[in-house]
């Protein structure tokens, strides 16, 4: 079905007018057998009754497929299959986070390069710390990345390239440089790229391969039957259109792929090892798809981390009324809804970070991995987690003029300033003795031969002369990465470690990674996540139809 949208390849899909509230308000059985009205244990057409599975389906397909981002890699290989597939999308327009990202998809082995399989399995296996996937999905993310691209440039026409990016931690085994990190350019400008450059173009050619979009029409719950060796079988999904649920049959599988659960507070509560109430994730992404996949026995895994970064945070009024004049590329909501907007720090920048106790806790600027494992508890009396609600980072007379923070009269809620180290300390609310001790040691470090001491950075400059500024800054959540366990197949996995029949996930609602926990290089969630789609497109294909 078309969306009837008139954009370019560089806009976003906007909703879709769909009509599907003429077909009915969905009747459940929501009874035994017994309650039937039937002596024999059947439906009055003769179908086994199982509680809670629908006595007639409003619509149906071979494949239907849960969110609209990195999963739309699923939507477009099993329309190309043949399969019938929906595409259900709580959101008013497709496209997911992912279509407001940057952009970039890292993808090891593709055909636009000259790369090496044994080094990028030992480069992706080093970033697999803690063996929280398996060497199988190493495999299987490997062996599909370049086949996904192909099958993607060849279908959607979006012009894949390699970006010039090096991996983040170049100098394990088997890192590369700008071989990796592929993105969409931008028309206009070919140095910059967005999400929605490919998420677009998927979108467009699925529904030219017949695929239905259903946008503003979230799933509510997955329709599954038990098996006689206990596992619950995946038969369809209840959605709701905004005037009544639906019941959508899928006669091959459901692929779950509905993002993060950064904006369901409960959530986040219950797995992250510390809250912050900042992300940089659409707010449709509440965990819809790892609790539906829960209630049907799935495991779960990787849920106490996500990928996250250091952001200087601006009161939404200070940007409003023009007090800040830096460059604003990242916005997101906190759970009290008070809005709040940031810019990353600079990877180029120089600076260090400290807690509100002077003391430096990671290797700036770090990577999307390295800012999670702020999560340790200072030992201070206090308990309280080593960054929030602000940490701070320390710049230089320079590094403010290139920040243009030497330029704002009055200083902003965010901007501390101070002539000297002690006087910075004072005017922040600091540790002096500690950010003392943090200064000196950066520097002398910065002045024999650039080596980071405490952290291993290679090649730090000095803090120079004030007068030094403190940015506030707190964690923002590109995501958390943990949720549905999955297999080699993007098949899910319950708790006793079988497979859930005919359910698949990817997306940042399964426990996938980039793969792995450590984010390999610029794009790694969305390549890995988009590989794990595509995965499971193929494998649904290959399912008879249930009965």
């Amino acid at each position: 079905m078309k969306s009837g949208c008139n954009m370019d390849r560089r806009g976003f899909l906007g909703a879709t007018a769909l009509g599907v509230a003429s077909l009915g308000v969905l009747g459940l059985a929501g009874c035994s057998a017994t309650d039937s009205g039937s002596s024999d244990g059947l439906s009055g057409t003769g179908t086994p009754m199982v509680a809670g599975v629908p006595e007639a389906w409003d619509r149906e397909a071979d494949v239907v497929i849960l969110g609209s981002g990195t999963v739309l890699s699923a939507a477009v290989k099993a329309a190309a299959d043949g399969l019938e597939t929906i595409v259900l999308e709580k959101a008013p327009m497709a496209g997911g986070t992912t279509a407001f990202s940057g952009g970039k998809c890292y993808i090891c082995c593709s055909s636009l390069v000259d790369d090496d399989r044994a080094a990028a399995k030992e480069y992706m296996m080093r970033c697999n710390v803690d063996d929280y996937v398996t060497e199988a999905m190493i495999d299987a993310y490997l062996d599909n990345g370049a086949e996904m691209i192909d099958f993607l440039i060849e279908k959607t026409g979006a012009n894949w390239q390699v970006a010039e990016r090096k991996d983040l931690q170049p100098d394990w085994p088997g890192a590369s440089s700008n071989m990796r990190s592929l993105n969409v350019p931008n028309a206009d400008d070919p140095t910059k790229s967005t999400g929605g450059n490919f998420t677009v173009p998927e979108i467009e050619a699925f529904e030219a391969l017949g695929g239905t979009l259903l946008t503003g029409t979230p799933a509510v719950r997955l329709v599954a039957r038990p098996m006689e060796d206990g596992r619950q079988e995946v038969l369809g999904v209840i959605a709701n259109d905004g005037a009544a649920d639906i019941a959508i049959k899928a006669r091959k599988a459901v692929i779950i792929g509905t993002g993060s659960f950064d904006w369901d507070r409960e959530l986040c509560k219950q797995y992250l090892p510390h809250t912050t109430p900042y992300t940089f994730q659409n707010d449709t992404c509440t965990g819809d798809g790892f609790r539906m996949a829960q209630a049907v026995g799935a495991d779960c895994g990787m849920v106490t981390q996500g990928w996250a970064c250091p952001v200087e945070i601006y009161a939404y009024d200070e940007i409003e009324s023009g007090s800040v004049p830096l460059p604003i590329n990242a916005s997101a909501g906190d759970f009290h809804d008070t809005y709040f907007q940031g810019r990353r720090i600079g990877f180029d920048a120089t600076y260090f970070v400290v807690s509100r106790m002077g003391q430096r806790f990671y290797a700036e600027p770090g990577t999307y991995s390295s800012m999670d494992a702020w999560a340790g508890l200072d030992a201070h009396g206090d308990f309280q987690h080593r960054y929030l609600p602000y940490s701070f980072a320390i710049f230089d007379a320079a590094g403010a003029a290139a920040s243009q923070f030497d330029t704002l009269d009055p200083l902003p809620s965010w901007l501390t300033r101070g002539d000297t180290i002690a006087e910075l300390a004072e005017n922040s609310g600091i540790d002096g003795r500690n950010l003392q001790v943090a200064f000196d040691r950066w520097n002398s470090d910065a002045a024999n031969g650039g080596v980071d001491t405490e952290y291993g950075r290679m090649g730090i400059a000095p803090l120079g002369e004030g007068p030094y500024y403190a940015v506030k800054c707190t964690q923002f959540y590109n995501g958390t990465h943990g949720g549905i366990k999955v297999n080699e197949k993007a098949q899910v996995l319950s708790t006793l470690g079988d497979i859930v029949p005919r359910l698949y996930a990817t997306s940042n609602a399964a426990a996938i990674g980039a793969p792995g926990r450590v984010y390999p290089g610029a794009g790694g969630s969305i390549g890995a996540t988009k590989v794990f789609g595509y995965i499971a497109a193929k494998d649904a294909a290959t399912l008879e139809d249930w009965a």
